[in-house]
């Protein structure tokens, strides 16, 4: 048995779950989602609310251990740090983190170029002052299956 992965696997997994976040009202515009290795770099502005958002896929697995088994589960965490004014209170955060977590709640189902992307977990944690911006990290956990041959 091997695995192999088309190429565009985990952009079509990443694809389904950004495409879903955009939708959340009272998010940032998309020129203020930074992604990870962005060029050119994001520089924060002060008294301006942005998103970071960063894709950790993690090892996959057989999703049953039969000897024929085929069905390989892929599972991973996408972290997204919402930042707002730092100064201003938390209730913007607090308003636009629960919307992303109602959005992005867990059994969510997506399908991105024909695969299923299904959202595990999708829970925001306390925030944190940094810099000229409070932070309120939201982590989201997602599985999508492959076929083996």
């Amino acid at each position: 048995m091997s695995l192999t992965l088309d190429s565009t696997f985990y952009e079509n997994v990443e694809s389904a779950l950004q495409t879903r976040l955009l939708t959340v009202a009272g998010i940032p515009p998309a020129e203020h989602l930074v992604l990870e290795n962005q060029s050119p770099a994001y520089v924060p502005q002060a008294g301006t609310p942005w998103l970071r958002w960063t894709f950790r896929p993690q090892p996959n697995r057989l999703a049953n251990i039969n000897a024929d088994a085929q069905l390989v589960r892929h599972i991973g965490a996408v972290m997204i740090d919402y930042y707002v004014p730092r100064g201003e209170g938390t209730r913007r955060a607090n308003t636009v983190s629960a919307a992303i977590v109602t959005a992005l709640r867990p059994g969510t189902r997506l399908i991105y170029n024909g695969l299923l992307v299904l959202v595990r977990t999708c829970f925001a944690q306390g925030g944190q002052n940094i810099d000229q911006h409070y932070q309120r990290p939201i982590t989201l956990g997602w599985t999508a299956d492959t076929i083996s041959t």
